[in-house]
């Protein structure tokens, strides 16, 4: 951890159990997470892409079927700071998710030996290459991973 605060939600479950840490991809300034909720109303036309890419439905899905998301914005995007704003480096970016995955084990609600990683696109790349170098990882769901 260098310092700089990433932003996010956690969607808690009721019990001890599994949890997630979502990664999302990167595609331009009005598609951070946390953004996402209150800019829906361009991707309206999307629909399938609305469906895929509404990481908070999805984080309230998972957390209904009892798996606790953390949810957050990386670095440079959303609410999350960094001076180099909309800016990625993937090496930093995969450090950034290592650091999620230790807030997301010291919940109550999460068991660390099932705790892993979700991450769509670039997402995806950074969850694959974190979990390779980070043992405490037991799971990855990489969707439409990329090379970087």
């Amino acid at each position: 951890m260098d310092g700089t605060q990433l932003r996010g939600r956690v969607y808690a479950t009721a019990t001890h159990g599994p949890g997630d840490v979502m990664c999302p991809g990167v595609s331009g300034k009005d598609s951070t997470i946390l953004c996402f909720e209150q800019r829906a109303d361009i991707y309206m036309q999307l629909n399938a892409v609305l469906t895929i890419l509404n990481f908070p439905a999805c984080s309230e899905a998972l957390q209904k079927l009892g798996i606790t998301v953390l949810l957050f914005d990386p670095r440079n995007i959303g609410s999350s700071d960094g001076e180099s704003r909309h800016d990625i480096y993937p090496p930093q970016s995969i450090l950034d998710l290592s650091d999620a995955l230790t807030h997301l084990m010291a919940l109550s609600s999460v068991n660390p030996a099932q705790a892993g990683m979700l991450g769509f696109s670039f997402g995806g790349t950074v969850a694959l290459c974190a979990a390779a170098l980070d043992p405490r990882c037991h799971f990855v769901v990489a969707i439409a991973p990329y090379k970087i």
